[in-house]
């Protein structure tokens, strides 16, 4: 029987077979570089969602799709409020407000006859990047002097300016403005500052803290605390402390211990009154640093219910 070779084929029949056998060979490369690995990841998808739907059931979280729907609907107006009611977006606002006003005047005062027209630097923007260690000396002596009339003693409460210090010199200022501020707060309602038996210092910047967004380096809001140990009457500390988060001033209680004279420390007779209780307070000030030219600006005037 004739059993033609491949020479003997129509070169046209040859030609189609040589098709074909690429054809195959690219249709088995394109399955196993393209299709085959999006087939595994869509079988790892499904079995990831099929084992969080089993969860979820397990968990007895109500996956009724109008349910989710309607919570959702009631997640995003707790976000944005009424007419009648702030939403959680703007008292967040608020609270950044808050921060950005507590040195407001200071830095107003300082910088903003300073900003450039050329670059458009706003008086914040001026202080945290045109602040130097000659602002930050002659900061410290006014404060250190103003707070040596009110006889409280801040040479231990932080950086001197002959020190070195890795702290940028803006941050340094607004721990001395919150100094100030605190001191001036205490003095003004009747308290005194408590001179430990071993010379601690009786008011002392401790240190600051960063806070960063989510899956970002940059930091978006600062903390200044400050640790103040006082002495005095009840109401007066009442009055110190309302008197921490009143007008554009917003510093904070964070911590907070209460001594008195023990009860059986009294001598027989004598009326038993918190006439004189020892406070160890620490306040925090909070400062906005300012965002990049393509980031979103924090509120500078906070909204109000109606």
């Amino acid at each position: 029987m004739y059993k033609p070779k491949l020479k003997d084929w129509p070169y046209s029949h040859v030609r189609l077979m040589h098709i074909t056998v690429s054809g195959l060979a690219l249709a088995l490369l394109v399955l196993w570089l393209l299709v085959y690995p999006s087939w595994r990841r869509l079988k790892s998808l499904r079995q990831d969602t099929e084992a969080a739907r089993i969860e979820l059931e397990k968990s007895g979280i109500q996956l009724d799709e109008a349910v989710l729907s309607r919570h959702i609907s009631d997640c995003i107006a707790s976000l944005a409020g009424d007419e009648t009611k702030l939403g959680l977006v703007d008292v967040a606002g608020n609270a950044m407000a808050l921060a950005i006003h507590t040195f407001a005047d200071e830095i107003n005062a300082a910088y903003a006859g300073e900003s450039s027209t050329a670059t458009k630097q706003s008086p914040v923007e001026k202080f945290v990047e045109g602040s130097t260690r000659i602002d930050y000396k002659v900061l410290y002596d006014r404060v250190y002097s103003e707070c040596a009339n009110w006889n409280v003693d801040i040479s231990q409460a932080t950086v001197s300016p002959d020190e070195d210090s890795n702290e940028p010199v803006y941050q340094q200022m607004l721990k001395l403005w919150t100094l100030r501020c605190l001191v001036r707060q205490a003095v003004e309602n009747g308290l005194s500052f408590e001179v430990a038996k071993d010379n601690a210092p009786a008011i002392r910047a401790l240190r600051s803290r960063a806070y960063l967004n989510e899956g970002s380096e940059r930091t978006y809001l600062l903390e200044f605390p400050v640790m103040l140990r006082l002495q005095g009457k009840l109401e007066n500390f009442i009055s110190f402390a309302k008197g921490l988060q009143e007008g554009r001033r917003f510093l904070p209680i964070k911590n907070i211990e209460i001594h008195s004279t023990p009860p059986g420390d009294f001598p027989p007779g004598e009326k038993r009154e918190l006439a004189n209780l020892h406070f160890r307070v620490i306040c925090s000030a909070f400062f906005v640093e300012p965002q990049p030219a393509n980031g979103e600006q924090a509120n500078t005037e906070p909204k109000h219910e109606n």
